[in-house]
């Protein structure tokens, strides 16, 4: 039986209820078909590649930057979300966004983008 674990990626904001799906290969067959990028978040980066190493029976790899990298791509990101308030709920906050063969985790902080991993994983 071929196995093939996908993400769906859902522009979920904290503060509206935004949705648009695009399935992002991650493994299958027990075969990474992804690689996390890191970008300077690399607890956070692990953490991820942990849960999904568990659900899907592959070794996800991390890497720091997207130079070199093909495939899908899981990209994590501290930067700006316009949509988000700039206030310490705002800060907490996160989008999730596929594009393409990407899917991105992004906050303005590094505590939400930790936020984020733990609120995909669930």
């Amino acid at each position: 039986m071929k196995t093939t674990i996908k993400l769906i990626g859902l522009a979920a904001l904290m503060t509206s209820a935004v949705i648009a799906s695009a399935a992002v290969p991650v493994a299958e067959n027990g075969k990474a078909k992804a690689t996390i990028v890191a970008n300077g978040n690399e607890e956070s980066a692990k953490e991820l590649a942990k849960y999904l190493g568990k659900i899907t029976g592959a070794e996800i790899p991390v890497a720091e930057k997207r130079d070199g990298v093909s495939g899908a791509i899981i990209d994590l990101q501290v930067a700006p979300v316009a949509t988000l308030s700039n206030d310490d709920r705002g800060k907490q906050g996160y989008r999730l966004k596929t594009d393409g063969n990407v899917f991105s985790l992004v906050s303005p902080t590094k505590d939400g983008l930790f936020n984020a991993v733990h609120g995909f994983r669930r």
